[in-house]
């Protein structure tokens, strides 16, 4: 599996190819003594059809990385619904412990959690199902209160209608991520199990009890951890369409100015844009090392 550092040092990578039209374009430009303009040198100059084709290409890239940002933001929210509906019940069955409890007032707040579950599993950004893998147009989760537990305590997934397909997104000309979370995911398994079994508690006595509360904290913790799975891929992101929306911006400006008169200022000009390049891929790649610390 690609590692996030990975991730990072390519995408810094595939950027800094960028700074090689603009680098070729000044080389071109100067080297032309004998023309006044731009447009002297030929409007079907590669570099030129370069600065439009590298301006479409960041478009594209745009696109598809607020799209799976959207995504990526409704899948984070619906985890924290679940999170905080596993700690809640975890707060619960510790009560179930003291003199006053009510294995009634139990079975009613899993039910009630098992609720919270579906609807956050069902999530949609606009119309499409966030936790269905690939397919985007079916309610993935059904009623998550009528499952069985086995004889080890495991919920099957056969409460799940999607399918095994992660979502990737491409955000640079050779780089994929996978950001995607199905939910069939282990973690909401183990929590859709540690409700189940609490709920049939009445029936399974103290061992049904202790091994939900052992299964909930297992749950927790990998709930968690897909939490900061998600911060990371949104951090990039976040990051990396930052520098996609600056490219674009710079190589439409070049290929606006592709006719301007003055041939020397536009030789500055252009010098002056992969300066400004340079500098945007040095702070992305030192706001990427420190963002590091906080995911991995």
């Amino acid at each position: 599996m690609t590692s996030t550092m990975q991730i990072y040092r390519q995408t810094i990578a595939d950027f800094k190819s960028l700074q090689g039209v603009l680098y070729s374009g000044q080389s071109k430009i100067g080297a032309d003594s004998k023309a006044t303009t731009f447009a002297e040198l030929g409007t079907e100059l590669p570099i030129i059809q370069g600065f439009y084709a590298s301006a479409q290409r960041a478009d594209r890239f745009i696109n598809s990385i607020e799209q799976a940002q959207r995504r990526l933001d409704t899948s984070y929210r619906a985890l924290d619904e679940i999170i905080e509906a596993a700690i809640s019940f975890k707060s619960d069955l510790a009560l179930e412990n003291s003199p006053n409890s009510n294995i009634n007032d139990l079975s009613g707040s899993a039910n009630t959690k098992l609720d919270i579950i579906t609807g956050a599993l069902n999530s949609r950004d606009g119309n499409i199902f966030v936790f269905g893998g690939s397919k985007t147009n079916e309610i993935p989760v059904a009623d998550l209160k009528r499952l069985n537990n086995n004889v080890n305590g495991e919920v099957t997934a056969n409460y799940y209608n999607g399918d095994n397909f992660k979502s990737e997104v491409d955000i640079s000309k050779s780089l994929r991520v996978q950001y995607g979370v199905n939910a069939d995911n282990e973690a909401f398994r183990n929590v859709i199990s540690a409700l189940n079994l609490a709920k049939d508690a009445e029936a399974g006595g103290v061992g049904a009890l202790e091994l939900a509360g052992l299964t909930l904290d297992t749950a927790i913790d990998q709930l968690i951890n897909l939490r900061s799975s998600m911060g990371n891929n949104s951090k990039v992101f976040q990051t990396t369409l930052e520098v996609q929306i600056s490219a674009k911006t710079t190589f439409e400006q070049k290929y606006a100015e592709a006719n301007e008169p003055d041939i020397v200022q536009l030789t500055i000009e252009t010098g002056q844009a992969q300066t400004a390049l340079t500098a945007l891929f040095q702070n992305f790649a030192r706001i990427s090392g420190l963002s590091l610390v906080n995911y991995l």
